[in-house]
């Protein structure tokens, strides 16, 4: 009996999966597809309903809600049969790293950038941003390698060919989940590019784990990469989005993505070679003199590439001498004003009046949730349609009067200060409606207005309990 357990734990760790099921490809990917776009979904809005409550910081709420996908991830690979992703025998750690080692090299520099990029260190958010790329590294490694790849491999991958094309599939998904980036501002070619840049690095880890079985691997590499690129904005108010302005900077990022792009690709190729993966595929698989004779030659010709493909990613290009530069990135990091006995102020009102001799006005949102700003004495109306309204505010001064709305799309908060004096102009409204000035900001929870012991301030307040105000200047600070 013992010798017959021994023989099923043996067979359980020696167990790669190869066609539990055949389907066809493409009906597979599809399924998989909705079954990640479910997952995430679901996961992240029941995820955001505790995470403010629980861990209200820079990076909580992400973590937060990566974590508890990770637990979904974990679920789903343990009810779909996949935990031999845990038992199967395996690399060591260390030695699966070695497979890595082109993620390490790139991480490790562009860890050292970020660090010389970080303009305001915080130690909470630096915590928070380690936990966060860790469940990042968890969740999606989970998913796509633990859950998707081994998917499309226990279906489709009883070949080279086979393997080749499930780890690409499950790669692709894990590209396209970077269209979200769309929604939060970024440049939609640029995002593009970054979906190929996420498909070939997603390539190279799927030929790791496949190479070495080790799960915890290619976690560490995913998590040590994402971890490096964000660091540079752990003192920032709200991480950067890139805005692809001109000719000549989109041309520099293409070529920056596209030489990434391949040195993932030829890294892949030198892990994937054909002895290792038909070995892999079935131990009885005895690798002749000639084809390793081959794999040589081909591996020359790959380290070549390899290495010009690297010293033409570490050429430092000045991206401010390019013709036509434009700022690319939009990042949040806001001067800082400290105050002394301060009173905040949040009016929770649908209506606000002005009153200047004998011209009243009114500010409001109909039934439809428009905001409009109407002159009672003619009953004359603008609405701000060209702008999603998700808040807005009038505060009252002795000689003017000021507007704040919040486009909750596009985080902007529309400022304009109005003159009392010129409520009497017949034209006032269409200044009103032309004249706002626009602020970058956080996601915000209110508007209201800050007292100190001599002055009154607008006062933005963020999900993160971050305080702001617009001094009378129109500039925007952080309340220290």
């Amino acid at each position: 009996m013992k010798k017959n357990n021994n023989a099923k734990m043996q067979k359980k760790e020696d167990f790669t999966p190869k066609n539990k099921k055949t389907k066809n490809i493409i009906w597979l990917f599809g399924i998989l597809l909705l079954s990640w776009l479910l997952v995430s979904r679901i996961g992240g809005l029941i995820a955001s309903i505790f995470s403010y409550s629980i861990f209200n910081s820079k990076y909580g709420v992400d973590f937060i809600t990566e974590a508890f996908l990770a637990i979904i991830a974990l679920i789903i690979i343990i009810n779909k049969g996949n935990s031999y992703v845990f038992t199967q025998k395996k690399e060591k750690f260390k030695k699966a790293l070695l497979f890595g080692f082109p993620i390490l090299l790139f991480a490790s520099v562009q860890l050292i950038i970020s660090i010389f990029e970080i303009k305001n260190f915080n130690f909470r958010n630096f915590f928070n941003l380690i936990l966060y790329s860790a469940s990042i590294g968890v969740f999606e490694e989970f998913i796509f390698r633990g859950w998707i790849q081994n998917e499309f491999l226990e279906n489709y991958g009883d070949s080279r060919k086979k393997v080749f094309i499930s780890i690409l599939l499950s790669s692709l998904l894990f590209g396209l989940i970077h269209l979200d980036n769309v929604l939060v501002g970024q440049d939609l070619i640029y995002t593009i590019f970054q979906i190929l840049n996420a498909t070939a690095l997603g390539f190279l880890l799927g030929t790791i784990y496949f190479r070495t079985k080790n799960i915890w691997s290619v976690i560490f590499l995913h998590a040590f990469w994402d971890f490096s690129i964000l660091l540079s904005n752990v003192g920032l108010i709200k991480d950067c989005t890139y805005q692809i302005t001109t000719n000549a900077v989109l041309m520099y990022y293409i070529y920056s993505i596209f030489v990434t792009m391949l040195f993932w690709i030829i890294s892949s190729l030198i892990i994937f070679r054909k002895s290792k993966i038909n070995k892999l595929i079935n131990s009885d698989y005895e690798i002749t003199i000639e084809e390793t004779e081959k794999e040589k030659k081909s591996l020359r010709v790959l380290y070549i590439c390899f290495i010009t493909i690297m010293i033409l990613n570490f050429i430092p290009i000045n991206e401010n001498k390019i013709e036509g530069y434009a700022e690319s990135k939009i990042c949040y990091s806001f001067k800082k004003k400290n105050f002394e006995n301060i009173t905040t102020h949040y009016p929770y009102i649908n209506k606000y009046f002005i009153e200047y001799n004998s011209y009243k006005f009114e500010l409001f949102s109909n039934k439809d949730n428009e905001v409009a700003f109407k002159n009672l004495n003619t009953n004359n109306s603008i609405y701000f349609k060209k702008y999603s309204i998700s808040d807005y505010i009038l505060i009252d001064y002795d000689n003017y009067f000021i507007i704040m709305l919040y486009d909750d799309d596009n985080q902007k908060v529309y400022y304009q200060k109005i003159i009392k004096s010129m409520l009497n102009n017949k034209d006032i409204l269409k200044q009103v409606e032309s004249s706002f000035k626009s602020f970058d900001v956080p996601e915000l929870d209110m508007m209201g207005y800050l007292t100190d012991q001599k002055n009154k301030y607008p006062l933005l307040k963020s999900s993160l309990d971050e305080l702001f105000i617009i001094d009378e200047n129109d500039n925007i600070y952080l309340v220290k």
